[in-house]
């Protein structure tokens, strides 16, 4: 087996470093499954300066190797590093997907309002048909151009067969 980190014995002190290659012991750990199909092995090995048994068990859930006892593990940054920068990459996706998600609701939201949008104006006079009808229904104050101007308007709104006249709309249109 090659070791996969850096450790240093409790008995002498020397460091083993990663990359060196030993004979070990494999061990299956009881009750040891990682999400109930992967294997947690424990690996026994000894120091090469003093002979003192080193044990390492691997940690399938952080992808690395945990020491049990006899050697305390090294602290590598470079691996910390990594693992902030796949956190980063992981969570730099994960906001991309929910904008990308948002912005997908957010444009079918739009057309559907659009779309009501649309058949509303199908059904509907525009607003300033209720201005002429208001005018209309001044006969007297109004001059005699304007008073025209605005029936013919209003007559030209009526013609469209797909709109519904006001309800006051019988009214004004005798005059």
């Amino acid at each position: 087996m090659m070791l996969s980190m850096t450790v240093r014995c409790n008995c002498c002190g020397n460091f083993i470093y990663r990359g060196t290659k030993f004979n070990c012991r494999k061990e299956n750990v009881f009750g040891g499954n990682y999400l109930g199909c992967i294997k947690v092995f424990r690996f026994y090995f000894r120091c090469s300066n003093c002979s003192a048994e080193l044990v390492i068990k691997t940690d399938p859930q952080n992808s690395n190797y945990v020491v049990e006892s006899g050697a305390t593990g090294n602290f590598e940054p470079w691996s910390t590093a990594e693992v902030e920068e796949e956190d980063k990459e992981k969570n730099a996706e994960e906001l991309a997907m929910k904008k990308t998600l948002e912005n997908r609701k957010e444009t079918a939201n739009l057309a559907a309002l659009h779309e009501i949008k649309l058949i509303n104006s199908r059904h509907e006079f525009p607003k300033f048909v209720n201005e002429l009808v208001t005018l209309l229904s001044y006969k007297d104050e109004l001059p005699e151009k304007i008073r025209i101007l605005c029936m013919l308007s209003f007559d030209a709104l009526c013609q469209d067969q797909s709109r519904q006249a006001p309800a006051n709309c019988i009214d004004c249109h005798g005059i």
